[in-house]
């Protein structure tokens, strides 16, 4: 180094970015538990992992090591996430309505691709008919 003001602001970079590293590394950690435990479908434990990594962000963002917009997008699409899948068994009641699916051929019905997609909506519980 130049200088030992320059030395000693070296050093303190490692150490700040050694800091951060854990902190960012704890952030991706909660987020990523509370996704898969979103995904899980046990709506309880995934509150808890939701708060849990709604709290890390926070932190993160008060220490400076997020940015708090950052910060505020994570939380937000989270939560958008979570309460999409609360919501989720009800959705489908709206989306169906008497349980039967409407489709539409741009190009014409086709054999390859017409009955797997009949069969999968059937197996999803929706009815559609047949011409």
């Amino acid at each position: 180094m130049a200088t030992r003001s320059a030395a000693k602001a070296h050093r303190q970079s490692i150490k700040r970015r050694l800091r951060n590293r854990a902190v960012k590394s704890a952030t991706k950690t909660a987020i990523k538990r509370a996704n898969e435990t979103i995904a899980g479908g046990d709506f309880d434990a995934a509150r808890e992992a939701v708060r849990a990594a709604i709290s890390t962000l926070d932190r993160a963002a008060r220490k400076g090591v997020l940015h708090p917009n950052n910060a505020g997008r994570h939380k937000s699409r989270l939560l958008l996430r979570y309460n999409a899948s609360v919501a989720a068994p009800n959705r489908t009641e709206a989306a169906c309505g008497n349980g039967y699916v409407g489709l539409t051929y741009d190009d014409g019905p086709n054999a390859g691709t017409t009955m797997p997609l009949l069969n999968a909506l059937r197996a999803g519980g929706a009815r559609a008919p047949r011409n």
